[in-house]
């Protein structure tokens, strides 16, 4: 069972800040250290928003951090 990682980590919203405004499944759960199927269910529980495009999600970064700082997607 995955366990959530979304404790507000000062050090993980900078890292993120310095990434691009777009970011890819992969790309989230490597800052995350949690798997790419925990990305893929935030995204279909409306707990980060989310765009289907080409292979595989892309989620704004603006969106990721709500969800770290405990905000709605």
């Amino acid at each position: 069972m995955e366990t959530n990682k979304k404790a507000s980590n000062p050090k993980r919203i900078t890292q993120i800040k310095k990434m691009p405004d777009i970011l890819k499944v992969s790309e989230i759960s490597a800052i995350l250290d949690c798997s790419e199927y925990f990305v893929r269910k935030l995204i279909r529980e409306n707990k980060v928003s989310g765009v289907y495009c080409g292979h595989g999600y892309r989620v704004t970064k603006k969106s990721l951090i709500n969800y770290l700082e405990g905000g709605a997607a």
